[in-house]
């Protein structure tokens, strides 16, 4: 077996001259810095020595766990810079590469499986990841990009880690994904992130700043606590996206993405008294165009789910207004008065989140006077749970359009469970035009969780949202006869995250119609390690073998709990948590994830 490898890499960004002809540089934990990283045999050992010899326009490429130990092999970026908005990792003005095996001439050639077992082999899941730890301090950042035209972050999964950070800084994100960035076919999970502010009246984007694009990403099993000190505090706790000003600049828009098993986590202690709160969005905001200044572009929420996702106001007092819930929309000066934009939020699932002691709506796209509305389109919320306390308040959350200055043809085909859309009140179930309401059960969705917030990790990543037949929400997509934009939306994003297009069976919200893979199964791996075979038992305490062998038990992290020869029947004391293990048997190489 290898050792276990940890590279940290100290990242000091330099500008680089732009080329014609960009080269790939190759990087492994087998590697040398002495080489000249132009193959994987000669691949060079850090990230960071490949992103200081590369120029700009160049492709990095970062072997993944080829081990068969998922987490063992980990490069980590340490912070060398203390104060505020001083990040661990820029990727520069390059494209960044992971998944590999280390065999690969074609990113074709990377190799993906269903790991969460939900019947669906989506586009982050490879074979070998690609990992990426953060050791953090002196209030610095995690991850930056920086391009001057459109550059990939492709095929990594990041591990935020435990990080506590006290800020007098406007904007205390821990990614950004900057101009002309796209991070696609990643995760970023199991991340604890708490900010508290040192004065009161900031805007912070917590975790997430997204001014580029986000494509075909996974973001689960966060945490990110906020303890403020003013009633106008921040923007989103998971992430907030950003408008643009110029027409240098890629679209600004989420895609294919889900978001599940997320905890936000609003901390009001410090004014106990306060029960109004500005956020625009308590979990994500999707940032209008701003009609008063020149070459404004807006942003999309395109085929994007939402799910078991856990978003609370704790403190000693209830929030009865807050301008925005589990998404928020807003503003954009400097229109008429119901005047569209482009700004679009289409068919996306908002489906079994939770939200505790806001008594405003859950989903909540807010119009202001004089606004340029966004178009909130073939939407499913299906659901979602509200409490004050333990108290469930409503079985769903009512799902508020604020229509007090909105066009009725910016806001359709929108269907929600037992409660209707509010248009302009919240007194009484008031459903808008060109929208419905559907009983949960006649959904049918395949595999759908039956849990709210983020009480069952194994059952929440197994839900693949499918529709099975029958749904009422197949083939029902709305035709783009309503508005410009809406047509230009239709057009730029013409397939769902299973690549139907609007013109086939597709579904309304949902994230995919049928069982649909949406890339082709990978070809068999040929190595000796066999997965998915349970030979590890929970039991109180720990795991019990059902095989002899050599064991080895690691954590998500990374670190090696165990290891050491086992019988048959002999029980490995461990705490509580998530674990990969690895045993060396007759079999051949078992290798299992087992949560406790």
């Amino acid at each position: 077996m290898k050792t276990k490898r940890l590279f940290t890499a100290l990242l000091c960004f330099t500008a680089f001259a732009l080329i014609t002809n960009a080269k790939t540089i190759y990087v492994s934990y087998n590697g040398s810095n002495t080489n000249d990283g132009t193959s994987w045999a000669k691949a060079i050992l850090t990230p960071d020595t490949a992103r200081v010899r590369a120029t700009a326009g160049d492709n990095i490429w970062v072997l993944g766990d080829a081990d068969g130990l998922n987490g063992y092999n980990i490069y980590t970026f340490k912070s060398s810079t203390p104060g505020d908005d001083k990040q661990a990792f820029q990727t520069g003005d390059l494209n960044w590469f992971g998944g590999f095996k280390g065999n690969e001439t074609a990113l074709s050639q990377r190799q993906l499986a269903d790991n969460d077992g939900n019947g669906i082999i989506e586009p982050w899941e490879f074979v070998y990841p690609t990992k990426i730890s953060f050791d953090l301090s002196n209030n610095a950042l995690a991850f930056t990009t920086g391009a001057t035209v459109k550059r990939v972050i492709d095929g990594f999964t990041f591990y935020p880690g435990t990080y506590a950070l006290t800020t007098t800084f406007g904007d205390s994100k821990l990614f950004t994904i900057n101009f002309n960035a796209v991070l696609k076919n990643s995760i970023i999970k199991d991340g604890s992130y708490t900010v508290t502010e040192s004065t009161g009246n900031s805007t912070l984007r917590p975790f997430m700043w997204m001014r580029g694009q986000m494509d075909y990403c996974l973001m689960e099993n966060n945490t990110i606590s906020v303890s403020v000190l003013a009633a106008k505090t921040q923007y989103a706790l998971l992430f907030d996206m950003d408008f643009h000003r110029g027409a240098t600049y890629i679209t600004p828009a989420v895609t294919n993405c889900v978001f599940r098993n997320n905890t936000g986590i609003l901390d009001g202690s410090a004014i106990p008294t306060i029960t109004t709160m500005e956020t625009r969005g308590i979990f994500i905001y999707v940032n209008g165009s701003n009609g008063t200044l020149a070459n404004t572009y807006p942003t999309v929420f395109v085929n994007n789910l939402l799910y078991n996702n856990d978003i609370k106001f704790a403190g000693n007092a209830t929030l009865t207004s807050i301008s925005g819930g589990i998404v928020g929309t807003s503003w954009g000066n400097g229109g008429a008065v119901g005047t569209p934009s482009a700004t679009t939020v289409m068919n996306n699932v908002f489906a079994k989140n939770k939200i505790t002691n806001i008594k405003t709506p859950g989903v909540y796209f807010a119009v202001s006077a004089g606004t340029i509305v966004p178009n909130i389109v073939n939407n499913i919320f299906y659901s979602n749970a509200k409490y004050i306390g333990t108290t469930l308040q409503d079985a769903t959350l009512q799902n508020n359009i604020d229509g007090g200055n909105m066009s009725l043809a910016n806001a359709f085909n929108n269907y929600t469970t037992d409660k209707a859309l509010w248009w302009g009140t919240t007194t009484a179930d008031n459903i808008a035009a060109g929208n419905g309401t559907f009983l949960a059960a006649d959904a049918k969705f395949v595999s759908s969780t039956n849990v709210v917030g983020v009480s069952d990790l194994v059952e929440i990543p197994k839900a693949n949202w499918s529709l099975q037949t029958g749904s009422p929400f197949i083939a029902k997509g709305t035709a783009a006869t309503y508005n410009t934009a809406v047509a230009s939306a239709y057009a730029t994003y013409s397939k769902d995250f299973s690549g139907r297009s609007y013109a086939e069976p597709r579904a309304v919200g949902a994230f995919e119609a049928g069982t649909v893979s949406v890339v082709t199964p990978p070809t068999a791996i040929n190595s000796p390690i066999i997965r998915n075979i349970n030979f590890v038992v929970p039991v109180a305490g720990g795991l019990k073998l059902t095989e002899d062998g050599n064991v080895q038990v690691i954590s998500m992290v990374g670190q090696l709990v165990i290891s050491s020869k086992v019988e048959e029947g002999q029980v490995l004391n461990l705490k509580k948590g998530i674990y990969l293990v690895r045993l060396q048997s007759t079999k051949g190489i078992l290798v299992q994830k087992v949560i406790l």
